[in-house]
């Protein structure tokens, strides 16, 4: 009972050794019991020594432990229990990164802070269960109410029970410390408790709204206290309250809470970070925009004058050589420009669903860039429809336009061709755009999709159309690969969910 209630819990001896780890925890650190191997302490970081006596002195203390390797925190305290030369931790875990579940061979259910609330309520109704099973049956009830009780007592959740009427019958130590204030609250509300201490009455009537709640309904019900907000003292607690039905029909409400303050903290400055980066990334793109504007205005202004120049003069064979040699610069600037554009626009712009024409589209594009290469490419264009087409007109063009344009530029004199197949259905689009170009070794197929890789010398692109396009699916939520044999051409295979419209 114990584990389903910590299951990442661990104990170590005086040798500091850890000679006993929780079902979860075990799934998920290497098979040692040397501590520094397994965990570390996040906080306080500096001043714990590795020692079972440091340790002892701290038991009231709240720890922060890192499972290393892993992304997750460990939250509790240690416990001594029955004079023993071991110590127990007893924590809450959660996520500081998006650790990889699966990886970790770990479910959301391992984590008590997740969907797990609900079920640790259920643990502590099988503990009541198996308390008020003992006190029935069992003759020494004085001893077995001490023994659960001290058990209670030991774990570092606030623990509570309350009548039909809400009133306490029982509550631990770590819910309330003082001995003589435990016992006087035996029979009171919260209203009581609230008045006596005069503590914020709302909170004591919210928190008396939600027990009522959790008794009508029948049902788990979990919230929040907030103390001393908007001040440095500010506390969160997250309750959690579960009706319970004795073995004689009588009606309790179990309840325990839970000090989330930390969690609260670093997810603040999470937050402020967040908007941070926010701010800052859109004065980067308002730049960025600025600048790519700025940078087409001359570039643009230059190829007007080049033309201008070859039709003022009679260019010799050089002069003309040279000529050209700097249009396919500034082509080529002009093309980076256009694409860190398109990079932009894309990361910042909404989604905006449109029913679209595929074949027009493609038609539309091929037509755009057959006359990139000085030789005739066939155009084979297959489309099922089954459906109308829903997704976003402008991020599908950077998608067709990319791998159409792609397959174009490199692709072979001989019998050239740019095939694009798609199959339309309510739910998705399949679609692939194949070419008998010059392909891709196939050790540089990975990396044609990060940002300024170039697998191809033939052309002077900037390394940001297949980055760009990748991208743009992501954004759709969709899906992109490439499968390809060097000499013998490529084919780019895209699969996008169909945003169909609803009413």
């Amino acid at each position: 009972m114990f584990d389903k209630l910590f299951p990442f819990h661990f104990v170590i001896d005086r040798s500091f050794r850890i000679v006993q780890k929780g079902s979860s925890l075990s799934k998920i650190v290497r098979d040692t019991d040397i501590f520094e191997d397994i965990l570390t302490f996040n906080f306080p970081k500096f001043s714990v020594k590795n020692s079972f006596n440091d340790l002892l002195s701290r038991i009231n203390q709240l720890f922060i432990i890192e499972v290393n390797g892993t992304g997750i925190l460990l939250q509790g305290q240690f416990i001594r229990r029955y004079g023993q030369d071991i110590l127990f931790f007893c924590g809450n875990p959660w996520l500081k990164s998006d650790a990889n579940l699966t990886d970790l061979n770990l479910a959301s259910s391992d984590f008590f802070l997740h969907s797990t609330a609900i079920e640790n309520a259920n643990f502590i109704q099988l503990l009541f269960d198996e308390l008020m099973s003992k006190l029935q049956l069992d003759g020494d009830l004085e001893n077995q109410r001490r023994f659960f009780e001290n058990l209670f007592d030991e774990i570092p959740v606030d623990l509570a029970i309350f009548d039909a009427e809400r009133r306490f019958k029982y509550l631990n130590k770590t819910a309330v410390k003082d001995d003589q204030l435990r016992q006087w609250m035996i029979g009171k509300t919260n209203t009581d408790y609230f008045n006596l201490k005069k503590m914020d009455a709302e909170i004591g009537q919210s928190r008396e709204m939600y027990f009522q709640t959790a008794l009508d309904s029948n049902k788990l019900v979990s919230f929040e206290d907030i103390h001393h907000k908007d001040s440095e003292k500010e506390v969160h607690m997250l309750r959690i309250v579960s009706p319970y039905i004795s073995h004689d029909q009588q009606k309790y409400l179990l309840a325990y809470g839970m000090n989330i303050t930390d969690i609260k903290q670093h997810t603040k400055i999470v937050d402020q970070k967040n908007i941070e980066l926010e701010k800052l990334n859109k004065e980067l793109n308002s730049i960025i925009y600025s600048i790519t504007h700025d940078f087409r205005s001359p570039i643009l202004a230059v190829k007007g004058l080049i033309e201008l120049v070859k039709m003022s003069l009679e260019c010799n064979q050089q002069l003309d050589y040279f000529l050209n040699l700097i249009t396919e610069t500034i082509d080529r600037v002009d093309n980076q420009v256009i694409d860190i554009y398109y990079f932009v626009k894309n990361s910042n712009i909404e989604t905006q669903l449109v029913a679209v024409n595929l074949e027009e589209i493609a038609i539309e594009i091929f037509d755009s860039v057959k006359y990139a290469v000085p030789y005739p490419i066939e155009f084979r264009l297959n489309i099922e429809q089954n459906a109308l087409l829903f997704t976003d007109l402008y991020r599908l063009k950077i998608i067709l336009n990319n791998l159409i344009s792609n397959a174009v530029k490199y692709s072979r004199y001989n019998n050239a061709y740019v095939e694009v197949n798609a199959t339309i259905n309510e739910a998705q689009v399949f679609l692939s755009v194949s070419d008998n170009g010059e392909g891709i070794e196939k050790n540089l197929q990975e990396k044609v999709f990060e940002i300024y890789y170039r697998a191809s010398k033939k052309t002077g692109g900037s390394g940001l159309g297949l980055f760009i396009c990748s991208e743009a699916v992501r954004k759709l939520n969709g899906t992109i690969e490439l499968d390809s044999t060097l000499g013998q051409g490529s084919t780019f295979k895209v699969n996008l969910p169909n945003f169909k419209l609803t009413d």
